[in-house]
């Protein structure tokens, strides 16, 4: 009985495991490989998604942030704004970045995580 009840165990932690699931239900929605997204004007960008639960984004193939702006229905360059990342109001495209556009470092994103997290708790 000890060996059936350890075997359902670990067999519980692998499939945890693989859905990369994380305390309360809340999933993970990183990837690994590049995807193609598109835009409600027909365009599209690659990227990869990354984030959970209430803190999602896209990180482009030229490394700048990308998040969906639920107003404008696609998906804009990220800013910061005191704890939040949110939308710039300038669509995703392979063209140009703006100037005024600046990357998001791995450590601000952890903390921005972290902060929409506890917000949400």
């Amino acid at each position: 009985m000890k060996t059936f009840i350890l075997s359902i165990l670990l067999f519980s932690i692998v499939i945890a495991d693989q859905n990369r699931s994380l305390a309360f239900g809340i999933q993970t929605k990183e990837q690994t490989k590049l995807q193609t997204y598109k835009q409600a004007d027909g365009s599209s960008f690659e990227g990869i998604s990354k984030g959970e639960g209430f803190f999602t984004y896209i990180e482009l193939a030229n490394g700048y942030i990308g998040v969906y702006n639920k107003e404008s229905k696609s998906y804009e360059y990220a800013l910061v704004k005191g704890e939040e990342l949110l939308a710039s109001g300038i669509p995703v495209n392979q063209t140009k970045v703006p100037k005024h556009i600046t990357k998001i470092s791995e450590q601000v994103l952890e903390k921005l995580q972290k902060s929409a997290f506890k917000k949400h708790l």
